[in-house]
């Protein structure tokens, strides 16, 4: 990620080192390369799922306590907004936010640092050269982190997001728990909207 030089409290502000690359995978001419940029950011995304959590905790991000709270993570964030801004019914979002408590995946165990906004790298010449946007990174299931790949492609073309899931999961010699990353992809999507 971009080293951070400086942070100004008021107002509010980051100087951040200048990382060289193009967003956007979409905008990338040639298949080759663009299936090369996704392989190496799921590679990147694995690697960073496999870090030690205690760093992390150590610098003040919040463990899950219980498998509920894993399978949310910042979900309740999200609804407190929602719920403090809401001026009108909204069948839908109540819905899908009954659906998310409902169908909490209680097997899930293992916690991770997490991009919370994943998708989000500079590439070039067939590599991520950052990653970037973590600030809504918080400790909590892999599986969210690619559930978010699902809806960070419709705004911004990722490729076949199937295959990278496949190479993540070559990457860190386990199955993918698909249920999981379809759970997520709802929990996350309803999120925007919120």
């Amino acid at each position: 990620v971009p080293q951070v030089y400086g942070f100004c409290p008021h107002p509010r502000g980051i100087v951040m080192e200048r990382v060289h690359g193009h967003t956007n995978l979409a905008t990338c001419p040639d298949p080759a390369e663009r299936r090369a940029v996704l392989e190496h950011y799921m590679e990147l995304l694995a690697r960073m799922h496999a870090l030690d959590t205690a760093p992390f905790i150590a610098a003040g991000l919040r463990p899950p306590a219980d498998p509920q709270r894993i399978a949310l993570g910042d979900f309740a964030h999200w609804e407190r907004g929602y719920r403090k801004a809401k001026r009108r019914p909204e069948p839908l979002i109540e819905f899908v936010i009954g659906w998310v408590h409902r169908n909490v995946p209680r097997e899930r165990t293992q916690v991770s640092f997490l991009a919370g906004d994943s998708g989000q790298f500079l590439f070039d010449k067939g590599r991520v050269t950052t990653m970037l946007d973590f600030e809504v990174a918080y400790l909590g299931d892999p599986a969210a982190d690619l559930g978010g790949l699902r809806s960070r492609t419709l705004s911004e073309p990722l490729g076949d997001i199937a295959a990278a899931l496949e190479h993540y999961a070559r990457v860190r010699g386990e199955p993918i728990d698909i249920a999981a990353v379809d759970y997520h992809t709802v929990r996350f999507g309803i999120c925007t909207p919120m």
